[in-house]
């Protein structure tokens, strides 16, 4: 049985899924399947504990066709956490900046998901050139977004507690949660693991 905490001794079973790529100041996640171009980058909403567990029945079947990326933000999965203010102006700036370092070549096809989307917009204006295509998956608005990142501190500081104290991995492990507990359904036992894995960020 998996463990719900990792330590000294299991730390090995909650290490990154794919690499970890140094951009200056801090150290994300990238996640990376299939062959091709353009290369196709997912992006997740906001409050996600890893992108590749979000689009881990998506990324499978698009890398069929071609090269796929999905990568953790700053705080988020595998991904370390940064000082920097987590606008999007920030968070596009540190993509770029990761598949510069990981040596990922455009053209791209850029794939939001809700807050990932407003990502994905300001990327494709910033970097035209750069990229081939969008693609808005239920995309949030501005107005949504300033609203909501307006909700109580005290809130968001215990989610962030609970969320480092592993108490989502059991409530997930247990079945607890809805959205984990019907998603299982359709995945296989590799993705399971991987979500499990992803419910702590420990870095």
């Amino acid at each position: 049985m998996e463990p719900d905490f990792p330590t000294k001794n299991n730390k090995e079973l909650f290490t990154p899924i794919g690499r970890l790529v140094d951009i200056g100041d801090i150290k994300l996640h990238i996640y990376v399947e299939g062959v091709g171009s353009p290369t196709v980058i997912f992006d997740t909403g906001h409050g996600t504990c890893s992108a590749v567990t979000e689009w881990s029945l998506v990324q499978p079947e698009v890398a069929k066709i071609t090269r796929t990326i999905v990568y953790d933000r700053a705080g988020m999965g595998w991904s370390e956490e940064s000082k920097n203010s987590r606008n999007s102006e920030q968070i596009v700036e540190e993509l770029h900046s990761l598949l510069v370092n990981s040596d990922e070549k455009p053209p791209y096809i850029l794939v939001g998901h809700s807050f990932g989307a407003l990502n994905m917009i300001l990327f494709a204006n910033k970097y035209p050139d750069k990229v081939a295509g969008l693609v808005l998956v239920d995309g949030g608005s501005v107005d949504f977004y300033r609203n909501y990142f307006k909700a109580p501190k005290l809130l968001m500081y215990t989610l962030n507690i609970f969320n480092k104290m592993g108490i989502f991995r059991v409530f997930g492990k247990l079945g607890l949660i809805p959205h984990i507990r019907d998603r299982r359904k359709r995945l296989t036992e590799k993705m399971v693991h991987w979500m499990r894995r992803s419910f702590i960020n420990i870095t």
